[in-house]
């Protein structure tokens, strides 16, 4: 962030358009992302994160996204890839 945090900041957009920040466990995972990766429809991003985390947050259906830890104690995820 430009507040030196390396926070990644997201909004949300209504379906009448209007821009909102994003919902604070939103925010809360983009202090720990690393990378960043986004399907090729767009319709899903994948972050990896600190502590061996992967989330997937699924933008057309929230029911599906899904965080994991890779591996217990892990390294940081810092490379993810959609195809």
């Amino acid at each position: 962030g430009r507040d030196g945090t390396g926070e990644a900041f997201g909004w949300a957009i209504s379906p009448g358009g209007e821009l909102s920040p994003a919902p604070q466990p939103h925010r809360e995972v983009g202090k720990r992302v690393r990378c960043l990766a986004v399907s090729p429809d767009g319709k899903v991003v994948y972050a990896g994160a600190e502590q061996s985390q992967l989330f997937r947050f699924h933008l057309a259906d929230p029911k599906q996204s899904l965080a994991r830890e890779c591996a217990e104690g892990g390294a940081a995820i810092t490379a993810v890839a959609v195809s």
